[in-house]
């Protein structure tokens, strides 16, 4: 988790739907650049289309990629926030942005 806004507690493990092993193991960080630090692929998400001159990748080929660069190191999809998903800056830190 990168800077939550809010503290993770037991109403963010109710809110888990049945995922509260991940939320009970995620560690929180600063930074996006903090969290990716040392992975060998990352790939950042958004629902739509940029106008960034950066390497996209459809779904099929990010899946493909992550499974590949996952025998050579630690690999990350980055989501954003709920209301705003990734700035334009956050997707330029990954090396690949999926739509």
């Amino acid at each position: 988790l990168v800077d939550p806004a809010c503290e993770v507690d037991s109403h963010a493990s109710a809110l888990a739907a049945g995922a509260t092993d991940v939320l009970g193991a995620a560690t929180t960080v600063n930074t996006l650049s903090e969290a990716i630090d040392g992975c060998a692929l990352t790939i950042g998400t958004s629902a739509r289309s940029r106008t960034l001159s950066w390497p996209m990748v459809d779904p099929r080929e990010c899946a493909e990629k992550l499974v590949k660069e996952s025998n050579t190191g630690p690999v990350a999809l980055v989501f954003g926030r709920e209301n705003s998903g990734l700035t334009n800056e956050e997707l330029q830190l990954c090396n690949f942005h999926v739509c």
